[in-house]
Formats: C-alpha cells, structure tokens, sequence
C-alpha cells in the first residue's frame, strides 16, 4: 500500500487523465430510447446512434446559451407520459 501523498498524487493524476479525455472527446450524441415489452413497456436505450466528437470550449459555450431554467411545478404535463402502443416493441432489437 503506498503513502498517503503519493496515493493523492497518483488519483489526482488519474482524474485528471479522466477529464482530459472527457474534455477532449466531448460528443453531442443523444441516445435515444425505444419502448419494448407490450404488456409492460419499458425504456431502453438505443445504443445505435452515430457519435462525432466536438470542441468542448464551444459545445460549452452553446450549452450555457441554449439551457432552460424552469422550476418543478413548470414541468411539462407529459413530461412521463407512458407511450402508444404502437411504437412499443415486442423485444429488444
């Protein structure tokens, strides 16, 4: 087991590691959700999705610029409205 200051050196590096790869490889990808399960539909995400890699500073910038501030009581009415049956799959792709 090491030290104390080098344990904190070496976890403090690794974070930094971390974030550095988050920073560097911000992706704007959403993952979607489809409903599957027809007697008892249940979200599941959708792992097919393409991903391309942008600018932090810049998806920052337009996240910061773009972000609604409402309260709890300004939730949307169907917010977590349960899906159509039509779209709700038999099993999982």
């Amino acid at each position: 087991m090491n030290d104390e200051p080098i344990l904190q050196r070496h976890v403090t590096h690794c974070l930094d590691t971390v974030r550095q790869i988050l920073m560097c490889n911000v992706d704007t990808g959403v993952l979607g959700q489809v409903w599957w399960n027809p007697s008892k539909p249940a979200a599941f995400p959708d792992f097919n999705t393409i991903h391309q890699c942008k600018n932090y500073d810049d998806v920052r910038k337009w996240a910061d610029a773009h972000q609604i501030e409402f309260e709890a009581d300004d939730t949307p009415h169907d917010f977590l409205k349960k899906p159509a049956d039509d779209i709700v799959l038999a099993k999982l792709p």
